[in-house]
């Protein structure tokens, strides 16, 4: 006869199995040939004409991705490809010792209280997620990444942003509560917008999203305005224009049966990947997974082109005998978007070169003066006295 002891030993080495199953079917998908783009980053672009691309690379028994082998182009309108001036540097991310950053974004609707995992005999679902983040956390090395953390249901809560401060979490993790019947529709897509904003951070960054269900808003069910955003409802096209406007990529993680027909789509879009998980091992599992693909990845900075458009895309070639692998994403080039605002980059250099005339006139006009007597008034702190200096 079974006793209970029994079967929760069964219970968790059937745990266990599925955990290598799921790592083997990781594995065998990323033995497949494939070539992505996972971040675009602009920060350089103004200061120092470089963009920074972090691509992830697929293809066994293939040269490693390096200057002589990768090709790079630009277009303003997808047809025409216009090659880069300059491939400045390819680098493996493992062995820059470089930070990741990890935004976690948890599914904090009503279902993640009513459903257990391991078939209804285990915890409940937000339950099984504290657990697999906290080992997730305790299982970087690395003191240079940072994790952030935020959760949605009917609205959007960023409890955390991106932090070296690992520890932090682990309280926040536990003031998650479950959300009264109107707060718990599952607000996915417009979640997903927000993350894409508050995932900024240093280094490589990813958003990390985990929803045991599909977009269920707020407005279509209660017949009523959005406490927030009223009327309006977000699509998985508004999330994917986001990601693509930040140049960051989704990791989509469905957890349980019921899952959103476009999360796949926003994942693939923006250069991430798909997992499913029933509970917590499973989630640990994929969460190491996660980064262990960041850490494979390969770093690439080129000169850009200088391209008359706003929206530009970038076109990766990789060539290795007979293997030919290609990725194409789009990245905004002539605008700064920081929290919505929009920063017009060519006015910007128009009012910076007016600035360098206007600085060579006065010093022309200086120098023809000569030894002349000129005194400069110069105020105090406080605006009241001046004081003359002959210069």
């Amino acid at each position: 006869m079974r006793t209970k002891t029994d079967f929760t030993a069964g219970r968790r080495l059937a745990g266990i199995i599925m955990t290598g199953i799921l790592a083997t079917m990781v594995t065998t998908w990323l033995a497949a040939e494939r070539l992505s783009i996972g971040q675009v980053n602009t920060e350089r672009l103004l200061p120092a004409q470089q963009i920074t691309l972090y691509l992830s690379f697929e293809a066994p028994g293939a040269s490693d991705l390096a200057i002589g082998n990768l090709t790079i182009e630009e277009s303003a309108d997808g047809v025409s490809y216009v090659p880069v001036p300059r491939v400045i540097d390819v680098s493996p991310v493992r062995s820059l010792d470089a930070p990741l950053s990890f935004f976690i974004l948890v599914d904090n609707s009503g279902s993640m209280y009513d459903e257990r995992t391991e078939g209804g005999d285990g915890p409940p679902r937000i339950d099984a997620a504290r657990q697999a983040i906290r080992d997730f956390v305790n299982s970087i090395t690395n003191e240079q990444d940072q994790v952030g953390l935020a959760v949605f249901n009917t609205r959007y809560a960023a409890l955390r942003a991106p932090s070296r401060d690992k520890a932090a979490l682990g309280p926040i993790l536990e003031s998650i509560s479950r959300p009264s019947r109107e707060e718990g529709y599952t607000e996915l897509y417009h979640a997903l917008v927000q993350a894409s904003a508050d995932a900024r951070a240093a280094g490589r960054q990813t958003v990390v999203v985990l929803s045991d269900g599909e977009n269920y808003p707020y407005s279509v069910y209660e017949q009523r305005p959005h406490p927030e955003f009223q009327d309006r409802l977000f699509t998985y096209q508004d999330a994917i224009d986001a990601f693509q406007r930040e140049g960051l990529s989704v990791f989509a993680i469905h957890y349980g049966d019921r899952e959103d027909p476009n999360l796949d789509t926003i994942a693939a879009e923006t250069g991430g990947a798909v997992y499913r998980a029933s509970g917590a091992e499973e989630l640990a599992a994929v969460y190491t997974d996660i980064r262990t693909r960041l850490l494979a990845e390969y770093r690439v900075t080129y000169r850009p082109t200088m391209l008359s458009a706003d929206r530009r895309l970038v076109r990766v070639s990789y060539s290795d005998g007979n293997l030919r692998l290609r990725a194409v994403r789009p990245y905004f080039a002539n605008t700064l978007f920081a929290g919505g605002a929009r920063v017009d980059i060519p006015m910007l250099g128009i009012v910076f070169g007016l600035g360098v005339v206007g600085i060579a006139v006065l010093l022309i006009l200086s120098v023809k003066a000569g030894g002349k007597d000129h005194s400069l008034v110069v105020l105090d702190p406080g605006g009241v006295k001046g004081l003359q200096k002959t210069i």
